[in-house]
């Protein structure tokens, strides 16, 4: 299943919290199975969702950005909520 970034980014602005962490369910068990996983078509099919995942967290956290400068242009306030979502790329320790 693919989500388009901008989605993303329109549902984490929302407020949907367990959007969230199900995006980070799915990075985590990917991580596991990459990690540990010694079968190679599972150790393949992990590291190409974790490429998937960093690209929608990449392309999502560039809309995030824009939405934000369209709140400020229009001098309208966030949702308070959406400073509590952390986009997480993999193999990263940073955080968006």
């Amino acid at each position: 299943m693919s989500l388009h970034p901008s989605f993303v980014a329109s549902t984490l602005t929302e407020g949907n919290i367990e959007f969230s962490k199900g995006l980070e369910w799915i990075r985590t068990w990917a991580l596991d199975i990459a990690e540990s996983d010694v079968d190679r078509e599972c150790y393949s099919m992990a590291l190409t969702c974790l490429q998937l995942h960093a690209e929608m967290a990449l392309q999502a956290s560039r809309a995030l950005e824009t939405a934000k400068s369209t709140f400020k242009a229009k001098g309208v306030s966030p949702p308070s909520n959406l400073s509590n979502v952390t986009i997480k790329l993999p193999f990263s320790n940073v955080e968006y």
